[in-house]
């Protein structure tokens, strides 16, 4: 009967001991479990970590290059600004340097033929014997139609010329007042005593009916009597 008893007693701490082992090892397990979960957990963490910082790495990159693209397009921006300012003003000046050469380029061309009696004011004009020129502004409409043509020993001795470079004449002598053509170069000029010049052909033509200047309208066969032009 004991022994019954201890054989019992005995089976009933295997089997405690083998629950107590059993449980033992389900801890385990699920303490094992629970680290690798816990290990997963932060190496999910890490990986997001690392990618939340290698975005925020590339935003940055991307933000920075994005200031520096604007920087460098502001200056670009101000430069080109700058460039076309003294481009303008560049081109300003040399403007206003054409501008005052071709004024006093004018002036002197003006002035040469005011000396030379080039250029004469469109009104009537007379010459003393002294060939002084006199500016008369009376009107000379009833005279005109009694002017007839040109003798022939006076237009002999009117004066031709080859134009060499127009661009030296001022517009109101860069075209012809009979044919309205503009002269070019190495045409052939008349000048009349009053110094307007027409082309030769155009002005023999015109004296040939009448002798007077057709701009200032001066009495050309008048003129040569009084003043012993021919």
């Amino acid at each position: 009967m004991d022994k019954e008893k201890e054989e019992i007693e005995r089976r009933k701490k295997e089997d405690l001991e083998e629950k107590r082992k059993s449980e033992e090892e389900k801890k385990l397990k699920e303490l094992e479990e629970e680290r690798k979960r816990k290990v997963e957990e932060e190496r999910k963490r890490q990986v997001e970590e690392e990618r939340r910082r290698k975005e925020e790495e590339e935003k940055r990159k991307k933000e920075e290059e994005e200031r520096r693209r604007k920087e460098e397009e502001e200056k670009r921006k101000v430069e080109e600004e700058r460039r076309r300012k003294e481009e303008e003003e560049k081109r300003r000046k040399e403007e206003e340097e054409r501008r005052n050469r071709r004024r006093r380029e004018e002036e002197e061309r003006r002035n040469r033929r005011r000396r030379e009696g080039e250029i004469i004011p469109h009104t009537m004009i007379n010459f003393n014997n002294n060939n002084r020129i006199r500016l008369n502004n009376n009107n000379s409409n009833n005279n005109e139609e009694r002017i007839g043509p040109i003798k022939k020993e006076i237009l002999r001795f009117l004066p031709c010329n080859k134009l060499k470079d127009i661009r030296k004449l001022n517009e109101e002598q860069k075209k012809c007042l009979i044919c309205c053509q503009n002269y070019k170069n190495h045409d052939i000029t008349m000048t009349l005593p009053c110094f307007h010049f027409y082309h030769k052909e155009c002005i023999i033509k015109w004296l040939r009916k009448k002798a007077s200047c057709p701009l200032c309208k001066i009495d050309i066969n008048n003129y040569a009597i009084h003043n012993d032009f021919n």
